[in-house]
């Protein structure tokens, strides 16, 4: 039978991925390091994309990315039209979850249940493990202790921490929670002078560059696709409502009545602002906050920051990692 394997990495996760993967159904190692490419890697040769591209059609190919680069080695594939789980996948979903742990340096204390979440949902998100894992606790922390109320997120791309918190659920058998999610699925929106990153770069600069006519590509996810990843979990999709548009549009015009978790992650002093003006007095007693982005755009941090004080409010917000915060109310 001709190999019809492609693997996009050739480091320790690939390695793994070979433990799993018949050798001899492997045509060829895709690697963006210029050292390795030209090279051999367990008797197979090493290629940059575009050079494999030229040499055979990709899309007769089946690519697995064996990568913690998966999201920009997704985009990289996407560019030559070939499409996530048709022509390209995460070789993680083959591994153990022992192996994850190894990959990824996953704490012993970290529960299995939670490993298997993270294969699933990854590849839909741009925030770190740690905070995965805090807003997994946070679901299982709501749900044990019968806090009311809907779960709220700002800020969604693709929907990688809402599945998180479906799957989660599913895993609790609790499908008695709405969702709200509230996101432009378009794009970010325009930032402003004060969002800067942490090392002071101006955020509206990469913005201008990513906007193509109607949409932004930064972070661009659109609704169809985030509506499909949804799907994929086991949570019904009537309890999940998507609100389209800025939030300082939609809030407060389409909120729940209370909220038991609010994850907030649009970035910018504008919409921050906003979502805590009017969704953290939704928030009931003992309800979760989590600002995703506190630690790397200063904007929100400011909009956090001054609404608490306004408002007299002396809040514990907890480091999850250098960017995300939770508190308890």
């Amino acid at each position: 039978m001709k190999p019809n394997i492609v693997i996009f990495g050739t480091g320790k996760f690939a390695e793994h991925a070979l433990e799993e993967i018949d050798k001899s159904s492997i045509f060829a190692f895709i690697d963006n390091s210029v050292d390795k490419i030209g090279t051999e890697f367990h008797g197979k040769k090493v290629y940059s994309l575009n050079s494999l591209n030229e040499l055979v059609k990709l899309h007769e190919y089946k690519i697995y990315i064996a990568s913690t680069y998966y999201n920009d080695i997704s985009t990289q594939l996407k560019a030559y039209e070939l499409i996530e789980d048709i022509h390209f996948e995460d070789v993680a979903k083959l591994l153990s979850i022992n192996k994850v742990r190894e990959i990824y340096n996953v704490d012993a204390d970290i529960e299995d249940e939670f490993i298997s979440i993270y294969i699933k949902t990854k590849r839909y998100t741009l925030t770190s493990i740690e905070r995965m894992y805090a807003l997994y606790q946070s679901v299982k922390y709501i749900v044990l202790n019968d806090i009311p109320g809907a779960f709220v997120e700002c800020g969604v791309w693709r929907g990688g921490s809402a599945m998180v918190i479906a799957e989660t659920l599913s895993h609790l058998k609790c499908y008695t929670y709405d969702l709200y999610l509230y996101d432009t699925f378009e794009g970010m929106t325009e930032p402003e002078d004060v969002d800067v990153n942490l090392v002071g770069e101006l955020a509206h600069q990469k913005w201008s560059e990513s906007q193509k006519g109607a949409i932004n590509t930064w972070c661009y996810a659109s609704l169809e696709d985030v509506k499909e990843n949804l799907l994929k979990t086991n949570y019904p999709l009537n309890k999940v409502k998507f609100i389209k548009g800025k939030v300082e549009d939609t809030i407060p015009d389409t909120i729940p009545s209370e909220i038991a978790l609010l994850r907030l992650d649009t970035d910018w002093y504008s919409s921050t602002y906003h979502e805590m003006k009017y969704l953290y007095p939704l928030l009931v007693q003992r309800g979760i906050l989590i600002v995703d982005d506190y630690g790397h755009w200063l904007g929100s941090a400011k909009a956090v920051n001054e609404y608490l004080c306004e408002e007299k409010i002396n809040l514990l917000l907890n480091k999850i990692d250098y960017s995300g915060r939770l508190a308890i109310k």
